[in-house]
Parts: structure tokens; sequence; C-alpha cells
């Protein structure tokens, strides 16, 4: 990795946690920053989930009310999540290199598509929970088997789950989606660690910088209107799905 390089991944984490904090969807730049490194999409895929796990146990911190999290059966969800993982987690690791840098740009267009649509797509569907836990963990352990596989946009996938599918208040599922995103980040992280050709360079640069965007998210949040972050990471996103594809 070129001092070049290096300057624009770390820079990425940096702007990457920012916006994972302020809209979502922050592994739509630092994906693409670890491509534009010469990282093979594999290696990216997997430095990129080791790489931003701090900046999710940042998220997690600004989560004072506690009394928000136990509503939605938390730890029954965790496990489900946790098991979701390991199974995206083994698709990912045995499935060949190739087929996940033909999959990779669908995956970020996607993404994407999801973050972009999110302020049409939540709001129809909150208070729309069916209620029920079996569908409830079916789609949680869904979400979390992509959330392994490739992890970008995470978030809005799980909270737009939670809220399909569950009675929970929003402030609940959103808390509950924090969570389980750190887990599933978590646990492919450390799978990743012992199994995968994780870039040591590529997850101290995101690691070190992906905290501190996080950080600064939330005055970003406030500074700059959150629709404009979310347009401007789904662009980049879909940009980056035409470059993988062509």
């Amino acid at each position: 990795m070129t001092p070049g390089q290096a300057v624009l991944v770390a820079a990425s984490g940096l702007v990457g946690g920012a916006i994972n904090a302020a809209a979502g969807g922050g592994s739509l730049v630092t994906f693409p920053a670890l491509l534009n490194a010469g990282l093979p999409p594999l290696t990216a895929n997997v430095s990129n989930t080791v790489g931003l796990v701090p900046g999710y146990v940042g998220g997690i911190a600004g989560l004072r009310n506690r009394e928000e999290l136990p509503e939605l059966d938390d730890r029954t969800l965790l496990l489900t999540g946790l098991a979701g993982a390991l199974v995206g987690v083994a698709l990912l690791l045995t499935t060949p290199a190739r087929v996940f840098a033909l999959a990779a740009p669908v995956l970020v267009l996607l993404a994407s598509v999801l973050l972009l649509g999110q302020p049409w797509l939540l709001p129809r569907l909150q208070g729309r929970g069916h209620g029920g836990r079996r569908p409830v963990r079916v789609t949680v352990f869904l979400g979390s088997v992509y959330g392994a596989y490739f992890g970008a946009a995470l978030g809005v996938l799980l909270l737009a789950l939670l809220d399909l599918f569950s009675t929970a208040p929003w402030k609940v599922a959103n808390a509950v989606k924090a969570r389980l995103s750190l887990v599933v980040n978590l646990a492919a992280a450390v799978l990743f660690v012992a199994l995968a050709p994780v870039r040591w360079d590529a997850v101290l640069l995101l690691g070190l910088t992906s905290p501190l965007g996080g950080w600064l998210g939330g005055d970003l949040a406030r500074r700059v209107p959150v629709p404009a972050l979310r347009a401007l990471t789904a662009s980049l996103g879909v940009v980056a799905a035409v470059t993988l594809l062509l």
C-alpha cells in the first residue's frame, strides 16, 4: 500500500465512521477505498469488517438508555444474529473468491438502494409489526447472514426487518439493531482474523480513524442534513458497483 493509498484508506475510515453514526452505510465508502488500495474484493471485505468493529463499539457506548433494550427478547435475537453471522462467514470462506468478486457489485448496489430508500421504506414499515417470535427470528437470522457475508447497510436492513416483523416501539427496534450489528460484525471479525486473508495495515488504519469518525458523526448529523449524507453515500456506492462490474 502506497502512502497515498494509506491516506485514502484512513480518510475513508474517518468518513465511514461518521456516516455510520449519522446515516448508516459507511462501508460504501471504506470498501471502495480498500479496493482502490489494491486489495482483492474478498480481502477488502474481510479487512473492512475487522477494521470497522471499533466504530460499532463506539455506537453501542452511545446507547445510554438501557431501558430501551429488553423489550424485543434481546438475548434470543442476539443469539440468532450470532448464528446467522456464523453461517454468513461460512458461506464467504467456503465459496470461491471469484464468486464473491461477481457478487460484490450486486451487493454494493443492493446496499446503495437500501440506503437511498431508507427515508421512504422505514416510515412505511413503522407500526406495521406483525408480532410473533418466529418471523422476527427468521428475518434477523437471514439479515445476519447477509451482514457477515458483506455487511454494507446492515443496520438499515435489520431495522427494516425488526420494524416489519415485530410490534416493538421504534426506539427499542433501533437499540436492538445497534447491538445486533455489533454482534454480527464482531463474530465475523473474530472468525476472519482466524481464517481469512486479513490485511492488517488496512485494519489498523480503519480501526484508528473509524471510532473518531463515529464520535464526530453525531455532530455531523446536526450540521449536515442526513438526507444529503445518505444520497452522497448511496451515490458513491453506485459508482463503486459500476466500477466493480467494469
